[in-house]
């Protein structure tokens, strides 16, 4: 393995690690928004049911004039403002390493390139944290990290609400209502994770642009993702191919993919590519990562590996990498 993928590895194992922690702290911090707002919902999921058994009508409308319900949704959004406030502190946290480990991940492979080919490293310059500190508890649009956190909590509340409706219509029992209510909430769980890992990764890919670019050594970057079969096949496609110092590495929510340096004047590293790697597992493999549609789409020469990938826009992300459906292939 060369120094300048073993690098790769190492600060990608690093930001492994780190979101492990996170993510243990935020997923034992919910479990008490739930067990806060458990007798809440208990409580509405008992007097609608009482009301039902009473004759009384029971619909959208008339739950949310109920007394339980307001009381309810008062409980949800002050537990849910509270956990995103903390979560934006560990989340900003988590950023401010990233920060660190992206200026020292960029500075350690134009050092790695130096090395692998036995030459002594040149001088370059170095930037500090203090130059990317700005980016700590905040999204990609600038706007503060509390704010995307709560945009999933509507959401949760209309689902939740009409979990309640539609279970009680279907005579299902209170506690097996009120158990799938608890789990509606988890969207707001599911989205604050969501949003540590890909802003986390975030910043970690912008610090390490910016270290790049001060360095004056750079001219451009190869997409590096990890190889193995856990690996959608848009990284896949992407992995080994060049681009400009300015061009983004639009990767996904929750991706995983480095931008490898290239140094100036100096001779290219031979790099193996995503597609030159899946080209090299077995068959049976190979199905399963495409899925079975896919692969023999490209079995049969109807697509090329590089189709696989294609880029969205987001109004929340941003532009992402994507794998591209199978139908807009064949089309």
């Amino acid at each position: 393995m060369s120094e300048v993928t073993a690098t790769i590895e190492r600060f990608r194992n690093l930001l492994s690690l780190q979101e492990a922690r996170e993510m243990s702290l935020m997923a034992s911090h919910w479990l008490e928004v739930e067990r806060n707002i458990q007798a809440h919902i208990d409580r509405l999921v008992n007097e609608v049911n009482f009301r039902l058994q009473q004759g009384e009508p029971v619909n959208i409308t008339r739950v949310m004039q109920l007394e339980q319900y307001q009381d309810m949704i008062r409980q949800l959004r002050m537990e849910v403002i509270r956990y995103n406030q903390w979560a934006t502190g560990i989340i900003s946290d988590a950023q401010a390493q990233a920060a660190r480990f992206g200026i020292a991940n960029s500075n350690e492979i134009i050092t790695a390139n130096y090395t692998d080919r036995n030459m002594v490293a040149a001088s370059f310059r170095r930037l500090p944290f203090e130059a990317v500190e700005y980016m700590v508890g905040n999204a990609s649009d600038g706007s503060p990290l509390n704010r995307l956190l709560m945009e999933s909590y509507p959401e949760s509340v209309t689902r939740l609400t009409q979990t309640l409706i539609n279970s009680t219509a279907l005579g299902v029992n209170p506690r097996e209502t009120a158990k799938r209510m608890v789990d509606d909430m988890s969207g707001n769980f599911q989205s604050a994770l969501t949003t540590a890992r890909t802003e986390q990764n975030r910043v970690f890919r912008e610090a390490s642009t910016q270290a790049a670019k001060e360095s004056g050594v750079v001219d451009g970057w190869i997409w590096r993702a990890a190889l193995s079969g856990n690996t959608c096949e848009a990284c896949l496609a992407s992995d080994g191919t060049r681009h400009d110092t300015n061009e983004a590495l639009d990767d996904h929510p929750n991706g995983r993919c480095f931008k490898q340096w290239i140094v100036k004047d100096l001779p290219p590293l031979q790099v193996q590519s995503g597609e030159t790697w899946f080209r090299n597992q077995g068959a049976d493999e190979q199905r399963r990562i495409l899925g079975p549609g896919k692969y023999e789409a490209w079995r049969d020469g109807l697509v090329s590996f590089d189709q696989f990938a294609q880029v969205k826009q987001s109004s929340r992300w941003g532009n992402s990498i994507q794998t591209a459906p199978l139908q807009s292939l064949l089309n």
